[in-house]
């Protein structure tokens, strides 16, 4: 887990989310990461808030942990009522991650990036 430091702390910056075909939010999104039990979890904690009005446009949580048996990190995140579980990679650079989803309903795909 201690390779995941690089995420510890608050930060901002700017995202966008898809909503749909052709559908997006241009926020402000603020996220917070912290280890809980004595490094077993990292918890990422996000806001994002619409450009245009201030609103929250996206409130998620996720907790990483390592997974033993295949060898990998592993998120569970939280989001508008839902949940996902998928595999995390390290990148090469050593500082940053990236995850993948695909949702069913309309066959979009996401990727999240953190450096």
């Amino acid at each position: 887990m201690k390779k995941l430091d690089f995420l510890i702390g608050k930060w901002t910056g700017e995202a966008r989310v898809l909503r749909g075909p052709g559908v997006s939010v241009e926020m402000i999104q603020t996220e917070e990461a912290q280890y809980k039990r004595d490094g077993l979890v990292l918890l990422i904690e996000g806001v994002g808030r619409a450009r245009s009005d201030g609103k929250p446009a996206l409130q998620a949580l996720g907790m990483v942990s390592w997974d033993d048996e295949a060898e990998t990190y592993r998120v569970r995140a939280f989001n508008d009522g839902r949940f996902l579980e998928t595999e995390v990679r390290l990148l090469d650079s050593g500082n940053g991650i990236a995850w993948g989803f695909a949702l069913s309903m309309n066959g979009v795909n996401g990727r999240n990036l953190a450096n």
